[in-house]
């Protein structure tokens, strides 16, 4: 049954998808190099629309994201940075690059290539969706999300970002190094999971899933953290076989994985459990322009 709500006005996508009671495991994008170029407000609903990034060619799996600078530099240079799969995990690097350049280089970059500039490990970080041209609840609850982890977490680098898709759950967070994604945040379930204070179980509330497999695998790997805790997530590599029914609504995967317990395997069934509308922010249900799946563990 949809939520009760007093009106159209009323309604914003995220606590609406919230009351329906959705499991957000399944929704995280699937990528193996992430690009993020600091641009300042405001963004286009699309930043592949910006000038810097239309005319990149990507490959399949690499994303640019937009991010808020932190504060002007008297040098004017730009923060780049690319975060590139290595097995279940991602290795960063960070450059810092003069304006001028920085269209040349943001090209080698999402190419897998240097900029002339030297580079840097990049840190460990959070990236939080604050795209409000995109949507009202990432620019609402997602920016004030960005503002509270930075003082809950000031030993990690938290970042307000572009759209990372799954707007309906709000706010919405990748973490980096791991390349995990979270539904559902506030800065108290953020801080749970950065420093694994959060039961599991709870944490598994707010899981979107692994970037590095599809959403049918990501609702397999998911069973680690409800049955076997965080440690579960601590895998060097991650890699999954997906056999799709002929009638799209069924999956077999098999999940493979290795890291400090040793090698793993386990083999199950993933259902569509329903599909439900994805609101426009102050739009009814039924004008929702597209649905969204909702899986399931098959027993």
């Amino acid at each position: 049954m949809a939520p009760s709500v007093d009106g159209p006005l009323e309604l914003r996508c995220a606590p609406w998808t919230l009351d329906l009671g959705v499991d957000p495991i399944g929704s995280a994008v699937e990528l193996t190099r992430l690009v993020t170029v600091e641009v300042p407000l405001p963004w286009p609903a699309d930043v592949g629309d910006l000038p810097w990034i239309a005319d990149l060619a990507l490959e399949t799996g690499t994303r640019v994201q937009t991010i808020v600078p932190e504060g002007a530099r008297t040098d004017g240079a730009v923060l780049l940075t690319r975060w590139s799969a290595q097995g279940a995990r991602f290795t960063g690097t960070d450059w810092l690059v003069p304006a001028v350049e920085v269209p040349d280089a943001l090209a080698a970059i999402v190419a897998g290539g240097d900029p002339d500039v030297p580079g840097e490990d990049a840190p460990d970080e959070v990236l939080v969706c604050g795209h409000g041209s995109r949507d009202r609840c990432c620019g609402g609850s997602g920016t004030r999300l960005a503002v509270e982890a930075r003082a809950s977490l000031p030993d990690l680098r938290v970042r307000r970002t572009s759209h990372l898709g799954g707007h309906r759950f709000a706010p919405t967070a990748l973490s980096m190094p791991d390349g995990r994604v979270w539904a559902f945040l506030d800065a108290e379930a953020l801080a749970g999971i950065v420093d694994r204070r959060l039961h599991p179980i709870e944490a598994r509330d707010h899981y979107r899933g692994h970037v590095g497999i599809d959403p049918w695998a990501q609702v397999v790997e998911a069973v680690g953290l409800s049955e076997h805790g965080w440690a579960a997530l601590d895998v060097d590599e991650l890699d999954a076989e997906v056999d799709v029914a002929p009638d799209g609504l069924s999956a077999t995967v098999t999940l493979r994985w290795d890291g400090p317990t040793g090698p793993g395997e386990r083999t199950a069934r993933v259902g569509i459990r329903r599909r439900y509308p994805v609101l426009q922010c102050g739009l009814p249900p039924e004008a929702a322009q597209k649905t969204s799946p909702e899986y399931e563990l098959l027993r």
